[in-house]
């Protein structure tokens, strides 16, 4: 075996590099090009282009990616045009095979002669190139057109997600506006050779580019657990069409494969044919620097493995604040559909609720202005989602100015923290009591669930003075929007201690669903029937 010096010596036929500048679009995968030429070219070539250093890059962008801002994705990319016009072109005669197939069972042989036309004339051929939109798009938005390398799901399992769901999409579509069960037999066929069509063709794609005799070579920065990796999966994944040469590391006990410091990376590039160099010590910013400075004064790609601080990406998320790339590393779960549900919930059973109890709410205003002077409706101030204020709705069950009673009262408080309560409290009025006893008060809460200030099942709001005596971790509980009635009014309703409140509001927000609310809502009826409340 040569040494490396032997190997990092001239070699008669000298090798040149280009590089190779396409712009990071997030989302979709850089174009390729070749980075070698020569006599012992074994890549596609391509003519080289101005270094990056010698053109502004802004004039680069434009002149280079036309394409880019006027052809629509993904034709701007040349790449991808291939791959998705095979697609069409096998999601089409997967519709003919299965037409064919429907015809036969459903009229005979002897409609086989005039299948073309019929295909035309049936309608089968528009609703081919329907699914073939449908299955196309479904297919970018789960990464289907996006390299193997950038998605974590294997693309068979992201094929059968797509054709799964453009069939249900387009089977409904169908049973809507054409009731044709020629049609529906030819949508059943059709979607299965579909998946196995692309499938077995992306699966055909990999075995080729894994036996192709193309390879480019690359180099790795870094010898450490993440190079290793990196170099493992390039082993595993001969389709990704790599080749690593060896590591660079500055390791006083080089380990296996490792072929001298990054300081010789212009020799051992030459010596090794590299085309890549991919750096993995971005915690080392100066060499990292250093390393990616050498690689593009002798024209090699160059990768880098960002520094993620111990987070694990779980799909590539990439994107720009002007020029500024954004890594996303963390990405919270929005349960968007429950909680559409949850406020469909609210607007039916608020303008149901608002429509039936509206004789019973006249009757309690009458009984409010015949016991004491003032407004039926208290309107008061309090917090809701995420610190926002808006005006709280209740009967008022109060004497008129009780708010400035409430400093004098509060060495009188009953409940622990920054909540105010205390059970015979003199401002009540006779009928207060008696509504609060059945919390017939929060009834006019009903239309700031059906406004969107509140929801039918949340944490209880509080009054703004309150809101200003929380400590840093009562603020949790403003998450969410608040509630008429929660899990704290029907398990520990006259606990005193704020600590329990605060504890089952965010077991609620933790472990929240659609059900927990039905099963509250049918609790708290209950606690209102026996007449339980303050």
């Amino acid at each position: 075996m040569s040494t490396l010096a032997e190997r990092a010596a001239p070699k008669a036929q000298p090798v040149d590099h280009f590089v190779c500048i396409a712009r990071l679009v997030p989302g979709r995968a850089p174009r390729t090009c070749s980075t070698r030429k020569g006599p012992h070219s074994v890549h596609q070539e391509r003519s080289p282009r101005p270094f990056p250093d010698q053109v502004p890059l802004d004039d680069l962008d434009a002149a280079s990616h036309v394409g880019d801002y006027v052809l629509p994705f993904p034709f701007a990319g040349e790449s991808l045009v291939a791959t998705l016009l095979g697609d069409y072109a096998l999601i089409l005669a997967s519709w003919m095979v299965g037409f064919t197939v429907a015809s036969i069972l459903g009229r005979g042989a002897g409609i086989v002669s005039s299948l073309p036309g019929a295909f035309v004339a049936s309608g089968e051929a528009g609703a081919a190139l329907l699914f073939a939109v449908l299955a196309t798009l479904m297919g970018f938005s789960e990464g289907l057109y996006v390299p193997e390398a950038m998605r974590r799901v294997p693309s068979t399992v992201v094929v059968a997600k797509t054709i799964a769901w453009t069939t249900l999409l387009q089977g409904l579509l169908l049973a809507l506006i054409a009731k044709d069960e020629l049609l529906s037999g030819s949508l059943v066929v059709a979607a299965g050779l579909s998946y196995c069509a692309l499938a077995g063709c992306r699966a055909w794609r990999r075995r080729r580019a894994a036996k192709s005799a193309t390879r480019h070579n690359v180099l790795i920065v870094g010898a450490g657990k993440v190079g290793r990796e990196v170099a493992r999966f390039f082993a595993q994944h001969p389709e990704q069409g790599r080749t690593v040469r060896g590591f660079l590391d500055r390791a006083q006990d080089p380990g296996v494969g490792v072929l001298g410091p990054p300081e010789k990376l212009a020799a051992i590039a030459r010596a090794e044919f590299a085309d890549e160099i991919i750096v993995t010590v971005a915690h080392d910013p100066q060499l990292a620097r250093l390393v990616i400075r050498e690689a593009r004064e002798h024209n090699l790609d160059v990768k880098l493995v960002p520094e993620l601080f111990g987070s694990e990406v779980r799909e590539p998320c990439l994107e720009y604040a002007g020029t500024v790339p954004l890594i996303t590393l963390h990405r919270e779960s929005f349960p968007a559909a429950a909680l559409t549900l949850k406020r469909l919930l609210d607007v039916t059973v608020s303008v149901v609720a608002l429509a039936l109890l509206s004789p019973l709410m006249l009757l309690i205003a009458a009984l409010i202005r015949l016991d004491s002077e003032g407004p039926v409706i208290y309107s008061a101030p309090r917090v809701g989602k995420r610190g926002r204020p808006f005006s709280c709705h209740k009967f008022r069950t109060m004497v008129v100015h009780a708010g400035e009673w409430k400093d004098r009262l509060r060495a009188r408080n009953e409940r622990e923290g920054p909540c105010f309560k205390i059970a015979d409290d003199p401002r009540i009025t006779r009928v207060g009591r008696l509504l609060r006893r059945y919390s017939l008060d929060e009834l006019p809460q009903l239309w700031n669930v059906l406004k969107g200030d509140m929801s039918l099942v949340g944490p209880r709001p509080h009054p703004v003075d309150d809101f200003s005596r929380y400590a840093l971790e009562h603020f949790r509980r403003l998450d969410v929007t608040p509630g008429i009635t929660g899990l704290w009014q029907v398990t520990a309703r006259h606990s005193p201690s704020f600590h329990v409140n605060l504890a089952l509001d965010l077991e609620y927000i933790e472990k929240w669903s659609l059900w927990m609310d039905v099963r509250i809502l049918w609790k708290t009826l209950a606690v209102v029937l026996r007449g339980t409340g303050a």
